[in-house]
């Protein structure tokens, strides 16, 4: 939920007119919670170390 304020604030102030997407960047990946379905994408540290 205050995720969800947070983005309305940003939203608010900033006028855009652009989806927000809420990136989650962590060594481990994101565990699968209540919260999990507010973040729209997810960069682990093997998406930085592709070859």
């Amino acid at each position: 939920m205050k995720l969800r304020k947070r983005q309305a604030a940003f939203v608010d102030q900033t006028g855009s007119p652009y989806g927000i997407m809420p990136t989650f960047i962590t060594t481990y990946g994101l565990t699968q919670n209540g919260y999990a379905s507010n973040i729209m994408n997810e960069v682990t540290m093997d998406d930085l170390f592709k070859e």
